[in-house]
């Protein structure tokens, strides 16, 4: 027995609001039951009334509906595109800078939200219904942000902080969020609970109504629990650095099953089952004690999944893949990516995992970008039937467009940094000791993927010109940009003796090309000011930047928030703190650059005075970047890290940015000191 609910309720999951503008506001939903829906919009009069009053229903374009998608027997998934309209000229707008609340209803209002889902599990009191805030071109934006959220992490669930955050402010347009940014690793599909794997597969096989075969794993729901990752290794030819695939999530049903665990937590399991099925092969010692831990920390999830689903219903939210959407590190190398294009069981899960990525994140993101007929048709025909994978894997593997420009003010650039890699070159070879200081030669036939590929930098480089007349923009990035030196350090040195697939070598500077591409992609782009936002590395922290290069100066504020349930523990939480309380808070570095995509590149600290000279004489020019770098610590004691589960808030006024993390720890949400970059005394 596992459980779960007899049967599941109408509403699965959501109402999620997605993409929204004054022209249009797209809402997100997926039921257990075909459907006829649509969404109205009010206007609150009063949100500072005891019991604020809805205005008439704005009026729209015709119904909002989508043609709802069915991707398994009882899983419809609904998009509703509500388009404003005005009487006289037949252009409307919705309004702006003020609170607007919404309702779902079946068939003209024979049933409404109350009657379809517990309003009390979607409502921010005193509101009778979910609501969101549009902000006008002279707001201030208001941003939350955050990423990597394990259900069986460590630590509180920072979602419970997030809803905190909207509840403080929900009655007052003026300082409410107006953004929720999810940077990466929404669900952890590689690292499922022990206590979770029977019930998501359950739910799989309700939801989809068939058993879903794998190439090579012809029933993938009789594996018992922890026994996944020896058919990983075997079958699917999938490495992971996490070691913890024992339970991966193989079908598209268990991947669908698992977002609606993230967002809603009556589907749950209630009690816990502790009687499940293990092979004694893979039953590691302690096995019971390791449940009872796991039921405190799914616990708080559970309560963490309430508080998501209250948040995702009364904010606009675009999210963007990291690697546990589909798997640690996926396309971590192009060696990696030759075997798994060349393995079918390794391409039919990361078929299933894009499937609801897709389905759960990516549709919300850009309605707009994905064709009827050659991705939607193809991919919920795959879907719903297991059938003509050819055309689904066609569909996803080549599509071009996960990156995406977020219609915010400023715009938010969310960058896709895994399946647009540039090849990397030769094996590793990190450091050059110069004495006293130390100086990085680039490349350093180096192994770490260079993250955006010559077509997606083309790409990228059309889609910053079309914000270049903003001065400041947001760019998301999963893994950050400015890292902080000491720990992404002794990563390297670790992946330098054991090799790049025993560490989460990723981020911008081990494959120093990539931060070359980013910054002459923000260079073109004429921007003065950009706020990067970035989770992934499971502890937060706040770097000021400044480069010039060729005369121009960009001001960067690097914030990174992570994890919303994912804190290091033990020797790795040990070593983060000691390194994150060791930086050298003030940094500088001069940089040669290659004249072309490929080509030597040389990286000296200010310091190193001696060394600056020989470069310069070898170059024959001056340093064709400087960069100026100020981690901004969180504490007195000059500790730039933060463990603890956290969500970051951003305020952007101009071209200042005020940043500020949100730390849940004991049940307590706790804003740590706030940080202002001003253009007139950037700390750099």
């Amino acid at each position: 027995m596992t459980g779960l609910p007899s049967k599941p309720p109408i509403i699965l999951a959501g109402p999620v609001v997605r993409r929204a503008t004054a022209d249009r506001v797209h809402v997100w939903l997926a039921t257990s039951q075909d459907l006829k829906l649509d969404v109205e919009i009010y206007k609150i009069a009063d949100p500072t009334a005891r019991s604020p009053a809805l205005s008439a229903p704005i009026s729209t374009r015709g119904p909002a509906q989508t043609t709802p998608l069915q991707l398994g027997e009882k899983l419809w998934i609904h998009l509703f595109d509500v388009v404003p309209i005005d009487a006289a000229s037949g252009k409307g707008k919705f309004p702006i800078d003020t609170i607007l609340a919404y309702d779902v209803m079946e068939d003209g209002g024979k049933r409404r939200l109350r009657e379809l889902a517990k309003l009390s599990d979607l409502v921010i009191e005193p509101f009778p219904l979910p609501t969101f805030v549009l902000p006008g071109p002279k707001a201030s934006a208001r941003i939350l942000y955050a990423s990597c959220r394990k259900f069986h992490g460590d630590g509180d669930d920072a979602m419970l902080a997030t809803e905190e955050l909207l509840k403080r402010n929900a009655k007052d347009p003026a300082k409410r969020a107006a953004t929720l940014l999810l940077t990466g690793d929404q669900i952890y599909a590689d690292d499922v609970a022990d206590l979770l794997a029977q019930p998501i597969n359950e739910w799989a096989t309700r939801l989809i109504g068939r058993a879903e075969d794998l190439p090579g794993v012809p029933e993938p729901g009789k594996i018992s629990v922890r026994g996944r990752a020896r058919y990983l290794k075997d079958q699917a030819k999938l490495t992971l650095t996490s070691s913890e695939g024992h339970n991966h999530l193989l079908t598209f049903g268990e991947f669908a099953a698992t977002y609606l665990l993230a967002w809603n937590p009556d589907l749950w399991p209630e009690p816990w089952n502790r009687s499940i099925r293990v092979d004694p092969q893979d039953k590691p010692k302690g096995f019971q004690p390791m449940l009872s831990e796991q039921i405190t920390k799914l616990n708080e999830a559970r309560r963490g999944s309430g508080a998501a689903r209250r948040v995702l219903a009364n904010i606009p939210t675009y999210m963007i893949f990291d690697d546990h959407e589909v798997t640690d590190d996926w396309n971590l190398t192009p060696e990696w990516t030759k075997t798994f294009h060349a393995n079918a069981t390794g391409r039919r899960i990361v078929l299933n995992a894009l499937c609801a990525y897709w389905a759960f994140q990516a549709w919300g993101n850009t309605p707009q970008a994905f064709d009827l007929g050659s991705f939607v048709n193809p991919v919920t025909d795959y879907c719903r039937t297991g059938k003509n994978e050819a055309a689904a894997e066609k569909a996803l593997f080549e599509f071009k467009e996960w990156s995406y420009v977020a219609p915010t003010d400023p715009p938010v650039l969310m960058l896709n940094t895994r399946t647009r890699r540039a090849a990397t070159r030769g094996a590793l070879d990190y450091r050059v000791d110069l004495g006293r200081t130390e100086g990085y030669f680039y490349p350093r036939n180096t192994r770490a993927p260079r993250l955006l590929d010559p077509d997606e930098r083309a790409r990228l480089a059309g889609l910053l010109k079309s914000l270049s007349g903003t001065g400041t923009a947001i760019v998301v990035t999963p893994g950050p940009v400015f890292g902080v030196d000491a720990i992404e350090g002794a990563i390297e040195a670790i992946a330098a003796v054991a090799g790049e697939a025993t560490t989460d070598l990723e981020s911008w500077r081990p494959n120093p090309l990539s931060f070359v591409d980013l910054m002459r992609l923000l260079a073109g782009a004429g921007l003065s000011t950009v706020a990067i936002l970035s989770g992934d590395v499971h502890y937060a922290f706040q770097v000021a930047a400044r480069l010039t290069q060729a005369g121009q100066t960009i001001r960067i504020g690097q914030f990174t928030s992570s994890a919303l349930k994912n804190m290091p523990t033990g020797m790795l939480g040990a070593a983060s703190v000691f390194l994150g309380g060791r930086v050298d808070l003030r940094q500088a570095w001069h940089w040669w650059l290659p004249s072309g995509d490929e080509g030597p590149v040389t990286r000296i600290p200010a310091t190193a005075t001696g060394e600056l000279t020989k470069a310069k004489e070898r170059f024959r020019r001056d340093p064709d970047l400087i960069e100026q770098i100020t981690y901004l610590a969180h504490m007195s004691n000059k500790q730039v890290v933060l463990q603890h589960s956290n969500v970051g808030e951003l305020t952007v006024t101009g071209g200042r940015l005020t940043h500020r993390h949100w730390a849940q720890a004991r049940g307590q949400t706790q804003g740590l000191p706030q940080v202002t970059l001003d253009p007139g005394s950037w700390p750099a």
